[in-house]
């Protein structure tokens, strides 16, 4: 039976899952799903796939797919969206698929966007792979379920030649499962995460430069999570940095520019909390393409 699944109840035993983000390492370079007003902030036609293996050595443990693409309309007016990504968990899977819609202000020296995505979820839960303790425990009785909710989430996008902010909430609802009742999408408050970016650029030499940022992930509850990075560009070809999660992990980061278009990146995260000695970490990879023509829009091409 499933490795996950005694995590996996442990979540779901008070009968309530919240719809998420998706969990990645190297949001720079998918910052569209976190906040929809990144949309067409490039002088180009983005695209980004994404794949996430969490906790090697676990059966089951969190795989990730994302895609996501944008581009500027309007002389740079205008910025629109598509994300797409699949979560499996355990006995969960679920799909995401939205929209995302910017408008964009640009100013001779910075650029300030709002944001808005509509996103539809659907997936399932597979209680009938559960083992408990209960014997017809209540809160898995029916078998396996399916459903179909909406989401939405909004969010601002400043920059500045050598600096940016960013502030979201990409996740209005959650979605909560009651026995023998389904699944509903609801606003709570409490439950509502908020992410707040920001980060620069620093240049050391001609050839090096210095990109630190931070992201906190925060609700009305208090402080989720806290990423610390810090990146050196060598070239404005090859990226290799570092990050520290408060969720106790280091993650290691590099990206290779193959040429002005297509880029590489992996991630690697190494867990510092309990659960290291139960799994060899965390693999991602990104690839990117960026289809670029001009247009009038400013790019200081922190993502």
């Amino acid at each position: 039976m499933r490795g996950l699944i005694v995590i996996a109840f442990l979540l779901l035993m008070n009968g309530v899952v919240g719809q998420q983000s998706p969990v990645l390492s190297q949001y720079m370079h998918h910052a569209l799903p976190l906040n929809p007003a990144f949309a067409g902030s490039a002088e180009s036609t983005t695209f980004a796939l994404g794949y996430r293996k969490q906790w090697v050595g676990f059966s089951d443990a969190p795989r990730t797919h994302l895609l996501s693409a944008h581009t500027p309309a309007q002389n740079g007016k205008l910025g629109i969206g598509l994300t797409a990504w699949n979560d499996q968990f355990g006995v969960s899977k679920s799909t995401q698929i939205g929209g995302a819609f910017a408008y964009r202000m640009p100013t001779r020296n910075a650029n300030l966007s709002l944001g808005l995505a509509i996103h539809w979820v659907f997936g399932t839960d597979q209680w009938s792979e559960v083992i408990t303790t209960e014997e017809n425990d209540p809160q898995f009785v029916g078998g396996n379920q399916t459903f179909g909710l909406p989401d939405a989430g909004f969010g601002l996008y400043y920059e500045r030649q050598s600096a940016y902010l960013s502030f979201s909430v990409p996740s209005l609802l959650k979605r909560s499962y009651r026995s023998g009742e389904g699944y509903v999408a609801e606003f709570e408050m409490e439950s509502v995460p908020t992410y707040f970016n920001m980060g620069g650029e620093l240049k050391l030499t001609p050839m090096l430069a210095l990109r630190p940022s931070a992201m906190l992930i925060a609700s009305t509850q208090g402080i989720q999570q806290t990423d610390f990075n810090v990146i050196f560009r060598y070239d404005n070809r090859f990226d290799i940095g570092a990050s520290y999660r408060t969720q106790r992990a280091v993650v290691g980061l590099i990206r290779y520019h193959i040429n002005g278009q297509l880029s590489l990146a992996y991630a690697y995260d190494h867990w510092i909390s309990a659960i290291a000695s139960y799994q060899s970490g965390t693999h991602e990879l990104t690839l990117r393409y960026d289809l670029v023509f001009e247009c009038a829009a400013r790019n200081p091409r922190f993502f």
